[in-house]
């Protein structure tokens, strides 16, 4: 299977659901355990597909094994909670006071010809990922760097071994240093974080790669 960034995602009943924003994969052994659907007509928030609901991806679309109610069902892929901050933490400093949610209290009106105000409690913004435990959720056109320190292009797509849900390789858009995009297989993968994919190979290698041709 292929998960192309940007890709357009079906339901079961031929609906628009979004398309695709990561894909999440385990770096040490390079399972693909979920996508996240980009919210489109169909979702009011982005959503964590695992696997299973898959049916078939190319470079053009995924089609999922669900129907739009269906995915209702699913996580959020963020799920944001305002904590409030330990009043000790604050005088220490070690919490960014600036973080400022929106208000939660309404206020009563004016009293006595002079506004009531009030001091609301320093929160900050938790964001959860409804992802497993030592997965990475690669965004939508990861730099790629290579081990010399040359970004080399970007993540365009993550094929997979539909049996085993293993990337075993990544297509890098052409860029300053490539040409032409280039199919790197994971086996090259040094660290994989959001936004940054690092290879062990140095960017003179990746030139001498066969041009990617679709």
């Amino acid at each position: 299977m292929q998960f192309t960034q940007g890709a357009n995602v079906l339901t079961a009943d031929g609906k628009k659901a979004g398309h695709v924003d990561r894909v999440v994969l385990n770096p040490k052994t390079n399972e693909v355990t979920h996508i996240v659907i980009h919210k489109g007509l169909l979702l009011s928030e982005d959503k964590v597909v695992p696997m299973n609901l898959i049916a078939s991806a190319d470079d053009h679309q995924v089609k999922l094994r669900a129907n739009g109610d269906q995915l209702d069902h699913l996580p959020n892929f963020h799920e944001l909670d305002f904590v409030v901050v330990n009043q000790e933490e604050l005088a220490r400093g070690s919490v960014r006071s600036t973080l400022a949610p929106p208000s939660l209290y309404a206020y009563p009106p004016i009293m006595g010809g002079l506004p009531m105000t009030y001091a609301e409690p320093p929160y900050v913004v938790e964001i959860e990922e409804h992802i497993p435990k030592g997965t990475v959720a690669l965004k939508e056109g990861a730099n790629v760097v290579a081990a010399d320190g040359k970004h080399v292009g970007n993540v365009e797509r993550v094929l997979t071994d539909a049996k085993k849900n293993r990337a075993t390789h990544f297509l890098i858009s052409k860029g300053i240093l490539l040409k032409e995009k280039k199919m790197v297989p994971t086996s090259w993968v040094d660290k994989v974080t959001e936004d940054q994919v690092h290879l062990m190979v140095r960017s003179r290698i990746l030139n001498d790669l066969r041009d990617y041709t679709s």
